[in-house]
């Protein structure tokens, strides 16, 4: 089975070191953006460049950027740029790259050329056509990159393929929880042990950063005990006894002898775990599952069992509806609400629709 491990928050909650080589300023300016989007954002900066994009020079920028001249990026280039790149490339993406451009203009006081009418115009029109002119391989890439929802019946059978062993009721656990809580993979790696309170009637689990909350201000989701198995908080509370954890993370690596680390799974390993799992347990197409496959399967399942969607959009703290949406278009199997619907059109009194 394979495992991971990554570094663990060692530091207080609040604490922000800066490394010897930068100022505060630049510390407290790169992390005003999330790391995953500092990662993509550079990745899109370096494209653009390779394709002969221009980018204005500013104090402490990256040194991978060449000497050039101009003294912002001009609107018709990264216009251009957008056209060469539409056959291959999602609208997200795209649209991605042309704030990673204006984010950089900005950093050097120059005008974003995103926000020009040329530049809007033609993002326009590449969404209106990208469906039809997409190239056959870009459409199956685009498919193929959607993580397999994880339903109730992959997980009652990845369940019934554990054993007893420590790594067993780890991630007996940690499916579990993943599951019933919806939270990303960060979220969930980076749980500690004072995020938790147990009381008689469930779990309460505090969330103190995430995606829709960088600045920290905390949320906290609950989780019911339930008398039939399996029950997140018994699965829960057995591993944490088990693996003797009194204070700090909660999900550790487990070497092949048994021993617990004393640092956090690193966030990548929830999807490893997952489909490993998956594959021991029998389960087909075990590759296409990942860590989001823990949300996407809560939101799926929820609303094919009835549960209003604006409750499970809060549940799963989506700021976006179209984005919520996404996870729940062409759901074939809604009885609830098809049964409530046809409810309704039969006390309809004639005449009035």
């Amino acid at each position: 089975m394979s495992d991971a491990s990554g570094d663990s928050r060692s530091s207080a909650r609040g604490e922000l070191a800066v490394a010897a080589d930068e100022t505060p300023v630049a510390h407290y300016r790169d992390h005003a953006m999330a790391a995953n989007t500092r990662r993509a954002y550079a990745a899109d900066l370096r494209d653009f460049v390779a394709h002969g994009g221009f980018l204005p020079e500013w104090e402490g920028a990256p040194r991978w950027l060449p000497d050039q001249e101009a003294p912002g990026t001009p609107p018709e280039q990264l216009a251009a740029y957008l056209a060469e790149c539409a056959p291959a490339l999602r609208m997200a993406t795209l649209r991605r790259r042309v704030a990673a451009v204006n984010s950089w203009n900005a950093l050097a006081d120059c005008p974003p050329p995103g926000h020009s009418p040329a530049v809007r115009r033609v993002l326009r029109g590449i969404a209106r056509t990208q469906g039809r002119e997409a190239t056959p391989e870009a459409r199956a890439r685009w498919r193929t990159r959607q993580a397999q929802p994880l339903r109730h019946g992959h997980i009652a059978q990845l369940l019934a393929a554990l054993g007893g062993e420590l790594r067993d009721v780890r991630d007996r656990a940690l499916v579990l929880l993943a599951w019933t809580l919806g939270t990303r993979r960060s979220e969930l790696t980076r749980l500690r042990l004072d995020d938790l309170h147990f009381d008689a009637d469930g779990l309460s689990v505090r969330i103190d950063t995430s995606k829709t909350d960088p600045e920290g201000r905390g949320t906290y989701l609950g989780i019911p005990r339930i008398d039939a198995a399996p029950c997140a908080v018994a699965a829960l509370e057995a591993w944490l006894q088990a693996a003797a954890i009194h204070d700090g993370p909660v999900f550790r690596r487990v070497d092949r002898w048994g021993n617990v680390g004393a640092e956090c799974l690193h966030d990548d390993s929830l999807s490893v775990i997952l489909r490993d799992r998956l594959l021991a347990a029998g389960v087909p197409g075990a590759g296409a599952f990942s860590s989001h496959s823990f949300r996407a399967g809560l939101i799926i399942d929820t609303i094919a069992a009835g549960e209003i969607p604006a409750e499970v959009q809060e549940r799963s703290r989506h700021r976006s509806h179209n984005v919520f949406q996404s996870y729940i278009r062409g759901l074939p199997d809604r009885p609830q609400f098809v049964s409530r619907m046809l409810e309704r059109a039969a006390k309809t009194p004639p005449g009035r629709t």
